[in-house]
Order: structure tokens, then C-alpha cells, then sequence
């Protein structure tokens, strides 16, 4: 893998000498911040791609990147960025290295890349439960759509999207040289303005690395496997892979409403997270009570395009209150939850260098020597509300976040024979809840009098699970083209 990485990065430095400097753009970036306890609050340091230091520090960011260009069929695009700080534990990180081409909507990628931010950066969990931005990206070789496809002779009402790629993780991981496939499929009634509707899936599969329990060891990472692990079939010879699907699989349901004007844009949307079928589909809209509410993440966006003071705002809910149910296994005992986040063959779950892939309220509690990961704190409700405008020609961006953990769920029943009688009695390790709050204030001062941007960042934590604390973040950012650096 590490040759992988260096033909990556030969490639990167090779393109990066025959592009022209007008197509290359920069960022670079300084920040140094301040709190009332050892760590940032939670909105200084989450969804940032695993970028900003925990604690507080001060941290340097380079990137530099050449995008496409819409006027052209065939072009090609690339990445690279730095970060350093002396809270990293190599006190230097490169996250993105990355190159690919296009032909019309078509492209082929080969490396890391962070995901895109939609919502204006407002939500908790931007487009994924499962790959929100919290954690730093992994190299992968992608092929897959640059937006909406029409199909043919729907005069443009029908359009189809979609994404196919395997990946490496290259962390200290408790399974070394784990592999990660993801796929995704959405289909879209309706076009770019007006109403349309969306319908769509993600699939995620951990899969391959050899185990340190002399039980599993070298897992199947042949064809064949990856064949199984496309169609999540069953496989292996531990148990837990023989009786279900081979490697550790999760996956993303999302339908959403749009509404596209010149004065606003409205989308409603609705997503869940499955690891079987007991958090299919159509458990989206169940609906029976508070605690039988179904794992489901709602949120509306709203942009007013011709306003300055509140350009726009988004309101989301999100519960994992349910994860599944008891079940009979083929060995005769009960089976429980899914345990969001977790894998007992995959021990460091779902992260990617000791941070949460996913919403990052849902966060590693326990972190062991040995590489192995635990989320105790996977059972949550929460709400939450994002606003982005303009004062007095300040831009400001405001998040609110009403956390209630629950902790982890279990049941009575578990390990016992399935009989008749027994009922889903689910036990919250945390019961009444802990509630908790996330605030931040960001505040920008436009490039205009001084060469560069400037950027106050408040954030303020209070509530049962963590101490009170309060942050400040100050950035420096320049952004802009590469041959306007050099004065050319």
C-alpha cells in the first residue's frame, strides 16, 4: 500500500509541474485556539476531517488543488494537502492525495479525498450517517458520476447517480490491512429546478486483514470474497462470517423532497442506517412511540437566495434508539442489538485514525493499545438547528446541538434460548439520559482591508456528560489561485 501511496504522489508532483499555475488553486491556513479545559469544544474540532487537534494547539494547513472545468468534456482534477501541529502524534498528517479524470459526467479517481460538504456546512451528519467528515478520508480507486445522469428519452424527469470503489485503511488497526467497498445508487424524478424527488442507497463493507484472535486470522481476500462481500453473502470460516455476510457491512437509506426556485430552495430529507434487515427501508416511517421510533435521521434545509441576513438555515432530528430487535440465531441462543458503530471481527469499528467515521455524536469511549474500538454511546437522541448570513458585512454561521445519550442498548434475554414468550425488553445502560449541549458562533472577516481572511470561532459545551467548557478558534486563511500568489 505504501507504493501505492508514492505512485499517487509522483503522479500528483508530475501534474502539478505540466499544469498551468492559472488552474491551480491554494489554501493555506493558520489557527491557534484557547479553552477553559484541556480539549477544544465539540464544535471547534468535529467534522473536520480529522484536521483540527483535539486539544487545544495551534495547527498550519496547506492544500492545493486544480479542479474541473465545466467548458471542457475530457479534463483531469487533483489534490494534495499538509497539516501540522505538535498535537499530532507525527506532528505531520497528509489527509488528501488524490488525482482523476473525466470524460462528460464520468470519472475515475484514484486516492484520498475528504467528502463533499452540502448544507452549507450546517448539519451534523452533511450527506452520510456513516462518512459525515468527522474522521480523516482513506485512499481508494473510485469510479462513479459527477452528479445526475438524464436518462435517455425522459426529456430529462428521470435522472440516476452512483458511485463504485474499494479502498485500503492505513491506521493502526486492531484487523491489520483491512479493505473498505462502497457503492451507492440514487434515482431522481424531476429536474434541477421546480420539485423533484430522490430515492436512494449506500453500501459499506469492511472486509479482508488478517485478525490477531488465532481464531479468525487471515480473512478471505481473494475474488471470490470480493464477490461475497458485493452482494453481502455469507462466507468465512468464523462463525459470525459463515452464518451471515462476509466482512462487516452497514449501509444508508435516503429519500428526499426538493423544492428549487430563484428566490429559495427547500429539501426535506429522511435517512437510515441498516446493519440487517431489522432497520429496512420501510422502518423509516414507523412510528409507534417514543422508544420504538425507528433509527431515523429527518432534517429540512431551507436557502433564500435573495437574502443577506439569513441566507439559510436547517432544523435535523436524529434517533438510534431502536438498532434492531432480538431475533433467534441458528444456534439456538438470542441474539441483540446492532450496536451502531461496532463490530466484534472488526474491533476498531467504524474510524479511521482513532476518529468516528460517522455523526460525530456517536464518538470512540474506549480506545485500547491493541487497536480494538469501542462506541459505548451509540444509543442517542438529537436535535439540531444550523444558521448561515450576513451582519454588517460579517459573515456568521450558528449551530446548536441538543444531545441525549442513552449509552448502549442490551436485553434481559440476551445468550438465553429464543422461546415464544419473550418480548423485546431492551435495556438502556444510561437511563434517564444525559443531555448535553453544542454551541458554536463563527464569525468571518472577508479578505477586503486585509490580504487574508479572518475567522472567530466560539464554542461552548454544558451539560451532563462532559465538563462545561468554552473555546475560542482564530484562523487566518488565504485562498485563491496559484499564479496570483506568484504575482504572474
Amino acid at each position: 500500500m505504501r507504493r501505492v501511496i508514492l505512485l499517487v504522489l509522483i503522479s500528483l508532483s508530475f501534474i502539478r509541474v505540466n499544469a498551468q499555475l492559472d488552474s491551480i488553486r491554494y489554501r493555506v491556513e493558520a489557527a491557534t485556539s484557547i479553552s477553559t479545559n484541556d480539549k477544544l469544544p465539540f464544535w471547534l474540532v468535529s467534522n473536520k476531517n480529522g484536521i483540527v487537534p483535539e486539544k487545544r494547539s495551534e495547527y498550519l494547513y496547506l492544500n492545493l488543488f486544480k479542479g474541473y472545468s465545466n467548458l471542457k468534456t475530457f479534463d483531469y482534477s487533483f489534490g494534495i494537502d499538509a497539516a501540522t501541529s505538535a498535537q499530532y502524534s507525527k506532528h505531520t498528517l497528509i489527509n488528501q492525495f488524490y488525482a482523476s479524470v473525466k470524460y462528460s459526467k464520468i470519472e475515475l479517481l484514484f486516492g484520498s479525498k475528504n467528502p463533499e460538504v452540502l448544507y452549507d456546512g450546517l448539519s451534523f451528519v452533511d450527506n452520510s450517517i456513516i462518512m459525515a467528515g468527522n474522521a480523516r478520508s482513506y485512499p481508494k480507486l473510485q469510479i462513479g458520476s459527477l452528479g445526475y445522469l438524464e436518462v435517455p428519452f425522459t426529456n430529462g424527469y428521470l435522472s440516476v447517480k452512483g458511485v463504485f470503489s474499494n479502498g485500503w485503511m492505513l491506521d493502526d488497526r486492531y484487523v491489520k490491512d483491512v479493505m473498505l467497498h462502497h457503492k451507492n445508487a440514487y434515482l431522481r424524478i424531476g429536474k434541477d429546478k421546480g420539485f423533484s424527488f430522490e430515492i436512494g442507497v449506500e453500501h459499506y463493507a469492511q472486509w479482508g486483514g488478517t485478525s490477531p484472535n488465532p481464531k479468525i486470522g487471515k480473512m478471505p481476500n481473494n475474488l471470490d470474497a470480493f464477490l461475497r462481500v458485493l452482494v453481502a453473502k455469507e462466507g468465512g470460516n468464523y462463525v459470525n462470517d459463515a452464518e451471515n455476510a462476509l466482512g462487516n457491512h452497514v449501509g444508508q437509506n435516503q429519500i428526499r423532497f426538493n423544492y428549487e426556485t430563484s428566490d429559495y430552495d427547500i429539501s426535506f430529507y429522511m435517512r437510515n442506517m441498516y446493519e440487517d434487515r431489522s432497520q429496512y427501508f420501510l422502518k423509516m416511517f414507523y412510528l409507534k412511540g417514543i422508544k420504538d421510533l425507528r433509527d431515523v435521521n429527518y432534517g429540512l434545509y431551507i436557502k433564500l437566495n435573495k437574502s443577506k441576513i439569513v441566507k439559510s438555515f436547517l432544523l435535523e432530528y436524529y434517533s438510534t434508539l431502536y438498532q434492531g430487535h432480538i431475533a433467534s440465531h441458528s444456534a439456538g441462543t438470542v441474539v441483540g442489538y446492532d450496536s451502531n458503530f461496532n463490530n466484534g471481527i472488526y474491533a476498531s469499528g467504524w474510524s479511521n485514525f482513532k476518529r468516528g467515521f460517522g455523526i460525530p455524536l456517536i464518538s470512540p469511549t474506549i480506545i485500547s493499545s491493541n487497536g480494538s474500538i469501542l462506541f459505548a454511546n451509540n444509543a442517542l437522541r438529537a436535535f439540531h438547528l444550523g444558521i448561515q448570513g450576513e451582519i454588517l458585512g460579517l459573515n456568521y454561521k450558528f449551530k446548536s446541538t441538543i444531545h441525549m445519550n442513552y449509552g448502549s442498548i442490551s436485553d434481559k434475554h440476551a445468550g438465553m434460548p429464543m422461546e415464544d414468550w419473550m418480548e423485546d425488553t431492551r435495556i438502556y445502560s444510561i437511563d434517564p439520559a444525559q443531555v448535553q449541549q453544542y454551541y458554536q458562533l463563527d464569525i468571518l472577516l472577508p479578505e477586503g482591508k486585509l490580504p487574508f481572511d479572518v475567522s472567530a470561532s466560539i464554542g461552548l459545551d454544558i451539560g451532563d456528560m462532559y465538563d462545561d467548557n468554552l473555546g475560542l478558534m482564530i484562523t487566518l486563511s488565504k485562498t485563491g489561485l496559484l499564479n496570483n500568489l506568484f504575482g504572474r
